[in-house]
């Protein structure tokens, strides 16, 4: 007589992709999108010794109880993310983007994207769908449009070194359609830009050899052909003038002084990214009261005020476009008022995450956004939690990490994680 044997049922589990980045040790290292950052995956040794070339991309399945603890659901708050080792995989004969080897011993993963870029007149960083947060190092973009480009693995100069995805050779295929007004308007420029992208937390980099990166480095990678009626988005280079330019430009400059400008607003602010050009540097802020970016422009480091990411300061702004800021920098002075006071970590990106905590979290649904939304921060305005990171807790207060990030063409305020 037979026994009646239960089936037992599979635990859920999630595809995840992953690709080889590098080895180190006698250790093989695959990056994730879905890992925090610096803390790339590992590939358990084979029993007959076979290594997985750099640049290989695999794809394995993770327990969906493994996957919310080592994965989506790891933090760095702590200090602390789990380690995780694939033990079975499976080799994509097809990668989803065009991937490639350069540099030394051929062990610098490149990978050809495709994405949408609104125009920016400044020199930021980018997201991707697919790789998350890209350094941008050299370039601008002047002109909206469908863009081909290179995201390449490197180290920044930073401590502890952390391996990231930088660009090079973007090149415009696209632009979108213009019509002709029946008026004369001027057209009005955005400095945001778009490139639809997973979360920061989305991005992970090794911890073993990568090349290291600088703007020079940069700015060698950057040269490709210019095709006509393309706009390059590449620096743009130095205009020599005659003397008798020069004179002109400083008697139209002179005239241009003697306009009146609004007077300078007294305005509190924090800096939240700093992008280090050997001397020069790019400070961005935000202005507490007003819900509002401003961008804080100094003749030296910002090091030399005694500011640095984190720091609260107040300062003399002024409007220009729709940008607040201050070129005085001997208005700025430390703000220690502890109204403005929060707890922030470097995030080794160049900026700072900060702790914040909200009691309204409203979904989507109620509000018709695409996500849910804390409504309107007193200091930081809405808050957006696109990867519905947040629990809902009936009268509990949410405390959560969050992050300035380019988010649908905006730059947003994202929770990063949230604080049990």
């Amino acid at each position: 007589m037979l026994e009646k044997v239960e089936s037992v049922q599979e635990p859920p589990r999630k595809n995840v992709i992953g690709i080889v980045v590098s080895h180190h040790l006698g250790t093989t290292y695959v990056w994730c999108k879905e890992r925090p950052v610096a803390h790339d995956v590992t590939l358990k040794r084979s029993s007959d010794g076979r290594i997985l070339p750099v640049g290989t991309w695999i794809t394995f399945t993770v327990e969906n109880s493994i996957f919310e603890v080592a994965f989506s659901g790891a933090s760095q708050s702590n200090g602390f993310v789990p380690k995780y080792e694939i033990e079975e995989y499976d080799i994509m004969e097809n990668p989803i983007h065009p991937t490639e080897l350069t540099g030394m011993n051929q062990s610098t993963v490149n990978i050809r994207l495709e994405g949408y870029i609104e125009q920016n007149l400044n020199v930021e960083d980018i997201w991707h769908p697919f790789v998350g947060l890209i350094i941008n190092e050299s370039f601008k973009f002047p002109v909206s449009g469908t863009y081909i480009f290179t995201v390449f693995r490197a180290k920044p100069k930073e401590n502890p070194p952390r391996s990231v995805w930088f660009l090079k050779n973007p090149q415009l295929v696209s632009q979108p359609p213009t019509t002709v007004p029946s008026q004369p308007v001027r057209q009005e420029t955005t400095l945001e830009r778009q490139l639809k992208y997973m979360s920061m937390d989305n991005l992970s980099a090794g911890v073993t050899n990568q090349p290291s990166t600088s703007n020079q480095a940069a700015a060698s990678r950057s040269s490709r052909p210019v095709h006509q009626d393309v706009v390059p988005p590449t620096p743009a280079p130095r205009r020599h003038r005659s003397q008798s330019r020069r004179n002109r430009s400083a008697s139209r400059r002179r005239r241009s002084a003697s306009r009146p400008r609004e007077p300078p607003v007294k305005k509190i602010a924090m800096i939240y990214k700093i992008k280090n050009y050997g001397r020069n540097e790019d400070i961005y802020c935000w202005l507490f009261d007003d819900n509002e970016q401003g961008q804080l422009k100094l003749d030296v480091p910002a090091e030399e005020h005694k500011l640095k990411l984190g720091s609260v300061f107040s300062a003399d702004f002024f409007l220009k476009g729709k940008v607040w800021i201050c070129e005085d920098g001997d208005s700025v002075e430390p703000n220690n008022d502890s109204f403005y006071k929060y707890e922030t970590r470097v995030n080794g990106l160049q900026g700072i995450d900060i702790h914040v905590y909200a009691s309204t979290l409203k979904n989507a649904m109620a509000v018709g956004n695409k996500y849910p939304i804390i409504d309107h921060h007193h200091h930081f305005g809405n808050i957006i939690d696109n990867f519905g990171r947040l629990q809902y807790h009936e009268r509990v207060k949410y405390h959560m990490w969050i992050r300035r990030v380019s988010l649908d063409g905006k730059f947003e305020w994202v929770v990063i994680e949230q604080i049990i």
